[in-house]
């Protein structure tokens, strides 16, 4: 089941979590996506079940995870490739979990953005929200946030991948947003024939399509697949193969829909297709408007079996009640049709989370000491170096600290070392762990420091160092590992031997490497560093044997000229051999 999770995972991309089923737990839904654990992507909150029992209830809805501490809890969903668009699509339903009967209302962050507030009109009902965006590093946060009106919790989250050029409206400040049974959709109005909500694997993307209908029209399908010959839009031919026309063939075709409130601004898509083959001298053409008077430029001429997307040329605001009308022209033979329709709100996003070359660098500003009454403090993912300050124990409201993925240095500050085993302090520190360089191995440094002056490795002590060095590049770890859970520092050789031992290279690599080397060069890599750190110095081999097996697993140029010159030419050219970017 492991090695299906990864296939699956690498062949789709997708991330599909339901929130508060056991760690380490998975299932396949019905429409063939395996489902894990939500665990993984988070460190907080409680699993819970729902109370109120329905029947026909999808799994992803029968639990959930709840936040009762902390006013924002996140996910972070990834790796991601930044810049690339994505779907993120969460699902709630309260169930009455808690026992309180109560629903709450709390809400949820993209980011550092207001996504959407969440509320229930009774206990039962189930829904999703789903916003389309640029990913602005490479991974997502959700957040809930607990808004004083209830526990935030979260049944269901996924992550979808997207073809760059679809829906173009989205760049870094603009998302698409749709929240399903309130306002917004795909919708596939010839789909009442069937009754069927398309997804994946009709739809490689998962974008989902329910199927609607109205008095006003009569669905017609096809047997033959149709085929899109525009890759920045992709509606699938399952969707495509059933259309609406209006019930009066003189009669215009109409879709409305209404807005919450008349400030919101909607993009719509609308897709067509011909499913009948026309005679010969006759025509199907159609004018589209939506709104007020916000016309497509030209007339349509749906082809036959291939689809076309066309989308309002301005977006639609001001008013509470919509309607896309489709208008037969006076050259037309035949009636209006439309095939699908997807209705968005835009969602500005008006605060761009730091980007990595701008974030915040250099020490942790001592005026933080000054905000005495703060709660929370995420500094992750900046480029902050130096020691941990002392003054971040001395905090009296402090009762959650994220110090990860920076380049922190030093010991870990004793008060609030005490104040997260008492419980009082959530403290992570994942992946660029605070270390101490006072107590890393003075061969290790004493080696670093010959070779960057001297730009030649021959003693044994300098394999040594060498070896730690490689390991180094390869796993993204310092020397000396420093944990968060139990404050204990590790030498990085002696982490890593046994996981290599294994053979699981992917489980020592740094996950900054997205997939993007060699898993057979780098496990000969980290053979070479084990060999080169082995306890027995007359046991690590020598520059030349170090240089010769590095030129047979990388095979380039670099490393043939160092090993003529009996010495690594430089680090940096085994690093741009391995990671190439």
């Amino acid at each position: 089941m492991l090695f299906c999770l990864k296939y699956i995972y690498v062949s789709t991309g997708f991330i599909s979590l339901d929130c508060g089923i056991a760690n380490d737990t998975n299932y396949i839904n019905s429409y063939n996506i395996i489902y894990i654990s939500d665990a993984q992507f988070i460190e907080t909150g409680v699993n819970k079940n729902i109370r109120t029992p329905l029947n026909n209830l999808i799994q992803l809805y029968q639990t959930v995870r709840s936040f009762p501490n902390g006013n924002r809890n996140c996910y972070n969903l990834g790796p991601v490739n930044k810049s690339n668009k994505y779907l993120i699509r969460a699902y709630f339903m309260y169930g009455d979990y808690d026992g309180k009967n109560s629903t709450p209302e709390f809400d949820l962050y993209m980011g550092v953005n207001v996504w959407n507030t969440i509320s229930f009109s009774d206990a039962t009902e189930a829904f999703y929200i789903e916003i389309i965006i640029v990913a602005p590093m490479n991974f997502i946060s959700v957040c809930l946030v607990n808004t004083g009106s209830g526990t935030p919790f979260i049944s269901g989250l996924e992550l979808r991948p997207l073809n760059t050029f679809m829906y173009g409206v989205v760049n870094e400040s603009q998302s698409l947003h749709i929240r399903s049974l309130n306002v917004g959709g795909r919708f596939d109005v010839g789909g009442s024939m069937n009754n069927y909500y398309i997804s994946y694997p009709e739809d490689p993307l998962d974008l989902g399509w329910q199927p609607d209908e109205d008095a006003s029209w009569i669905s017609f399908d096809t047997s033959q697949n149709v085929t899109n010959k525009d890759k920045a839009m992709e509606p699938p031919s399952m969707v495509m193969m059933t259309a609406v026309r209006p019930v009066n063939k003189s009669d215009a075709l109409y879709f409305n829909w209404t807005a919450n409130d008349s400030s919101q601004k909607f993009q719509v898509y609308m897709h067509f297709a011909e499913l009948e083959l026309l005679g010969p001298n006759v025509t199907r053409e159609f004018t589209v408007c939506c709104g007020n008077n916000s016309c497509y430029d030209a007339p349509i001429r749906p082809e036959y079996l291939v689809t076309t997307t066309i989308q309002n040329p301005q977006l639609l605001s001001g008013q509470q009640n919509y309607t896309c009308s489709f208008t037969k022209t006076p050259n037309s033979n035949f009636p209006p049709i439309l095939n699908a329709i997807e209705i968005f709100v835009i969602l500005q996003l008006p605060t761009t989370p730091t980007k990595e070359e701008d974030g915040l660098k250099g020490k942790i500003v001592a005026s933080l000491a000054n905000i005495k009454y703060i709660q929370s403090l995420d500094l992750s993912w900046n480029n902050l170096t130096g020691p941990v300050p002392d003054f971040l124990g001395d905090l009296p409201f402090l009762s959650s600290l994220n110090l990860s993925g920076n380049q922190l240095s030093g010991l870990i500050p004793t008060n609030l070392i005490e104040k997260s085993k008492k419980g009082s302090l959530k403290l992570s520190c994942v992946r660029s762990d605070p270390v101490s360089l006072v107590d890393n191995p003075k061969e290790i440094q004493m080696a670093k420091r010959r070779y960057f002056h001297s730009n030649n490795l021959t003693q044994k002590s300098d394999i040594y160092g060498f070896g730690v060095v490689l390991l180094e590049m390869i796993t993204g770890q310092p020397p000396i590992i420093r944990s968060c859970t139990n404050y204990e520092k590790r030498n990085l050789v002696d982490w890593a031997r046994p996981i290599i031992a294994t053979r699981d290279i992917q489980a020592v690599l740094d996950p900054r490497l997205e997939g993007d080397y060699d898993a057979k060069s780098l496990s000969k890599v980290a053979e070479i560093a084990l060999a080169c750190t082995s306890p027995r110095s007359i046991e690590r081999p020598t520059m030349t044997d170090i240089i010769a097996e590095l030129k047979g697993c990388l095979g380039t140029p670099e490393i043939s000229r160092s090993m003529e010159m009996e010495q690594v030419g430089t680090v940096s050219s085994v690093s741009s051999v391995l990671f190439p970017r």
